[in-house]
């Protein structure tokens, strides 16, 4: 077989770790084709919690994948693996570490992975942010949420599934030499159409590549920083050196070099984030550092701050809250007022904004009917009947409502006592069958209503009031 002829060979990912056997069973092959990878991945990919139903990940698009190749093409499927490796990459790979892998996940979160991460996810992750993770890693329910895979990678996939198992079949083919001249013809020019020709010089070629993507991997952060700043803009200066010495023991000229890259960097960032307005973004950013770094208020906060615990009317506090509620967020201010809750912080600065800071707060008074005005109205028409009024011919009262209005009536005299009234006002309605308000309500009506109380005085003839 051709494979066989290259036993000799080195395996392509000996850059990643040392070539040796399997532990998992025996071969005297050193190695082999990566095409010639064939075991069936859906039992592993089940106990990863990775399987999926629409398509059958081939052996050797696994190991590509897991070694940082998403690029499926005539280069990737002729190079050779060594067992060991296939073990590393293929059927017996083993998760390192039982943590998210996701790059998205929170520091903070305790989250532990409920499944791994499919082909498809991983090659979404590959065409739109460039992050390699090997297919079946640890992730979270929340951050498995967050990649939702696109069509495109889909396609993507299967794409690379076909033609992965098209070089397949080409290699079983030659090796079986049952290939006719059409067939010949149409592998010749398949091979004119690849970048890499299908000679003993693509392995090489391509061993050169996936060595250059592991350097990218491992590039030092200043050269992270610089290829990054040279993809925003060509015209920004190269990072020469990082600062490893404290900011207070550098020169003068040190420290205006690290200041001056600094600004340029964030000035640029600023500039794609916010296009036009990133002057507003920055001064925005500078008042939330400044006030994250105040340990101590000024003297004219802490004497609001102790106006406003001296003070037990809400509205009160209200009103000096707002006078510095727009000067520090939430958290802060919290931490400055003891006792500070997240609603009167929104209250005071919404105080702020629709009228004035310290503006006065006067509500106006709200004045609610609990009564029946029917009832009421029919009360009063029975008690103002002259059968139980007298009026006199001279003198006023005033009548002073709940309200603060006053109403100035003639003077009456009432013949007969509150409760002699009340009950006969009772008995009338249970006669006409209508209902009436209680009887205290009534006490309370008729000692409302301003009139004099008729008097029999013992010993005189005459009557007084």
């Amino acid at each position: 077989m051709q494979y066989e002829k290259k036993n000799e060979m080195k395996c392509t990912f000996a850059y990643k770790s040392e070539c040796g056997q399997s532990l998992h069973y025996a071969s005297n092959v050193l190695c082999i084709p990566i095409t010639k990878c064939d075991k069936p991945t859906s039992t592993h990919l089940r106990s990863l919690g990775c399987n999926s139903t629409d398509y059958e990940l081939p052996e050797g698009v696994l190991i590509l994948y897991r070694s940082g190749i998403f690029s499926i093409d005539c280069s990737s499927c002729d190079i050779y693996i060594c067992p060991k490796h296939r073990d590393d990459f293929g059927i017996y790979w083993r998760r390192q570490t039982r943590k998210c892998q996701s790059p998205t996940h929170p520091d903070q979160s305790v989250a532990k992975p409920s499944r791994g991460i499919p082909a498809s996810v991983c090659k979404e992750l590959w065409m739109t942010k460039r992050i390699s993770l090997p297919v079946g890693s640890g992730i979270c329910y929340s951050c498995i949420r967050k990649y939702p895979v696109s069509q495109d990678s889909k396609q993507a996939l299967v794409t690379d599934i076909g033609k992965f198992n098209d070089s397949s079949e080409r290699l079983f083919t030659t090796e079986t030499g049952i290939l006719n001249a059409e067939e010949s013809d149409n592998l010749a020019f398949t091979n004119s159409e690849c970048d890499f020709p299908l000679s003993s010089q693509s392995t090489q070629t391509f061993s050169q590549t996936t060595t250059s993507d592991w350097e990218e991997e491992n590039m030092a952060p200043r050269e992270i920083f610089n290829a990054a700043m040279k993809m925003l803009s060509r015209n920004f200066p190269a990072l020469n050196s990082q600062l490893q010495l404290p900011w207070t023991s550098l020169s003068k000229s040190s420290s205006s070099y690290y200041t001056k890259i600094i600004t340029e960097a964030i000035q640029l960032i600023a500039q794609y984030v916010a296009p036009g307005q990133e002057n507003n973004l920055l001064t925005d950013v500078c008042k939330k550092w400044i006030s994250l770094k105040e340990d101590k208020p000024d003297t004219m906060t802490e004497a609001l701050i102790a106006s406003y615990q001296q003070q037990n009317n809400r509205l009160s506090q209200m009103q000096i809250l707002s006078l510095f509620a727009n000067k520090h967020t939430k958290e802060r201010l919290m931490e400055l007022v003891p006792g500070l809750s997240v609603f009167k912080i929104d209250a005071a600065r919404r105080h702020a904004t629709l009228t004035f800071p310290g503006q006065l707060i006067n509500p106006p008074k709200v004045y609610r009917s609990r009564l029946s005005m029917p009832r009421v109205m029919h009360f009063i028409e029975f008690i103002s009947c002259p059968t139980y009024h007298q009026a006199v011919g001279y003198g006023s009262k005033t009548l002073k409502l709940s309200s603060g209005l006053e109403i100035t009536i003639p003077k009456v005299v009432r013949n007969v006592i509150a409760s002699r009234l009340v009950s006969s006002y009772s008995q009338y309605c249970n006669d006409e069958g209508y209902e009436c308000l209680g009887r205290s309500t009534l006490f309370n009506i008729v000692k409302a209503c301003a009139a004099s109380q008729k008097k029999n005085m013992h010993g005189l003839d005459n009557i007084t009031f």
